[in-house]
């Protein structure tokens, strides 16, 4: 008798074993069972391809790690003896590779086995490991790093951020980007960055920003955005890096070398000035025996004889700011200079003008003459005074010694490392806008009234700070006050 015709089953009433076998065939991770006495009873295609044969009755130590031995890190003793699941990862010392283990117990026919699966996750590995070193290398950038979402929202931002800018990072989050590139700066455009981002994904340039504590930042920005392959906007990047320190350095080495100009320019001058001015007086002296005393001439000769030792007064001035030589072998002691000249300015100043002296209580010797040394106080003291005006104010002297080590960020330009001592005079005036503060040193430039000084005093304190090696630092602002820093090579004490 003819049998029925046979159908392939309809879909859906296959036994789940036999879905469950042709998914452990398909599969391409490596599965195998053991017995409890470590004999392989079932390698998949996977794993049979991976070794090179079907080792089906062989031992799993030696199937897969070829050890004549049990693994020292075998869990079967887990898995079968107590009869409960085991999953860990867990590099191979075979091929270095990394691999996912999920070893479950089962039951069959009253015998236990381990059911092993093995997926090969070494590119996911490497992924987080580099993933990993991208957070810690961000996390301990001295730049600040920055990612926004599509609306410019802050959705966070490295360590460095709070270094930079003062703000926390939790209270960063959630902010608009745009406010950490705005500035007072009048010539820095944000609508034109912007603008820019948007067309071209990429923005570049620098910012002046005011941190709240009130130091001001110069920032080097570089913004970008980062989009998927199919050009879909994922988040922007935003890197600061705090430029403040070298821009510093920049203006000062420009202010140096246009000083050191201008004295080689005026000592040529003053030079030739100077010859003029011995012919002149020169003259006047031999006058001196021709003219009576109580002649018509004498009053107009005495003008000429007073006119040039004036004349020669400001040429030694002029000198002694284009000098270059070193200051000599004389030393003087800073803090005796400094105590001088408080003493000096509370006798003369009016008593709006509050002045105030903090030295050290040990000597503090550098090499200059004495007599320049109290010059150069002098004329740093008096500009403060005269910097309060007329209502008054505070200006502070003060002697310190510093230890700059190499590297030092304070160091100042064209200084070597080494011990300075520091001698700081402040003033709660008027303060200066960078315009003025970039040409205070030049010979003759005053921002004074006609015949209110002849703007070589801080040309000569100029001189004698570099002649004796050393290097001047100004800190102003409008309406701030002013701070004037002169670091001297100490000597030892005697």
């Amino acid at each position: 008798m003819a049998q029925p015709p046979t159908h392939p089953s309809p879909a859906g009433t296959e036994p789940a074993s036999h879905w469950a076998q042709a998914v452990v065939e398909a599969t391409e991770d490596l599965v195998y069972v053991c017995s409890e006495d470590l004999t392989v009873v079932y390698m998949n295609p996977a794993l049979i391809r991976r070794t090179g044969r079907d080792a089906t009755g062989e031992r799993c130590h030696r199937v897969l790690h070829d050890l004549d031995e049990p693994c020292p890190w075998c869990v079967n003793d887990i898995v079968i003896g107590q009869n409960r699941s085991h999953t860990w990862e867990v590099q191979s010392p075979d091929d270095g590779r990394w691999y996912h283990v999920v070893n479950t117990p089962i039951q069959r026919d009253g015998r236990r086995y381990k059911v092993a699966i093995i997926r090969d996750i070494t590119a996911r590995r490497e992924a987080e490991a580099e993933r990993e070193r991208m957070a810690l290398a961000v996390a301990h950038a001295s730049d600040a790093i920055v990612i926004a979402d599509g609306r410019g929202r802050i959705l966070s931002a490295n360590p460095a951020y709070e270094a930079i800018t003062g703000v926390p990072v939790e209270q960063a989050r959630g902010r608009r980007l745009g406010t950490v590139l705005e500035t007072a700066d009048p010539e820095f455009d944000l609508e034109a960055a912007h603008r820019q981002l948007a067309e071209t994904g990429r923005w570049r340039g620098r910012v002046t920003k005011r941190r709240p504590d009130g130091r001001e930042v110069i920032l080097d920005a570089a913004a970008t955005n980062v989009r998927a392959e199919d050009g879909t906007f994922l988040h922007g990047v935003c890197i600061f890096r705090d430029v403040t320190r070298e821009v510093e350095w920049e203006r000062e080495r420009a202010r140096t070398d246009r000083l050191r100009a201008l004295g080689t320019l005026a000592g040529g001058i003053a030079h030739d000035f100077n010859n003029l001015l011995m012919g002149i007086l020169g003259s006047a002296e031999l006058l001196e025996s021709v003219v009576p005393p109580d002649g018509p001439g004498r009053r107009h000769l005495e003008r000429i004889q007073q006119a040039g030792e004036r004349a020669r007064g400001l040429v030694a001035q002029i000198l002694q700011f284009s000098r270059s030589d070193p200051a000599g072998v004389e030393r003087a002691d800073l803090r005796t200079e400094a105590e001088m000249a408080a003493d000096l300015l509370r006798a003369t100043t009016p008593s709006a003008v509050e002045v105030s002296l903090r030295v050290p209580d040990r000597p503090c010797p550098v090499s200059l003459d004495p007599a320049q040394a109290q010059q150069m106080v002098l004329n740093l003291a008096t500009n403060a005074v005269k910097a309060l005006g007329p209502r008054g104010g505070r200006v502070e002297i003060e002697v310190t010694t510093r230890e700059f080590p190499e590297g030092d960020p304070g160091l100042p330009p064209d200084l070597a490392p080494g011990r300075y001592h520091r001698l700081a005079v402040s003033d709660t005036g008027c303060g200066m806008p960078p315009g003025i503060l970039d040409r205070i040193f030049e010979p003759f430039f005053t921002t004074r009234p006609v015949g209110e000084g002849t703007g070589l005093g801080l040309s000569v304190v100029y001189g004698v700070v570099r002649a004796a090696g050393g290097a001047l630092r100004v800190e102003s602002e409008p309406g701030r006050g002013s701070l004037f820093e002169a670091f001297l090579p100490a000597e030892p004490l005697p």
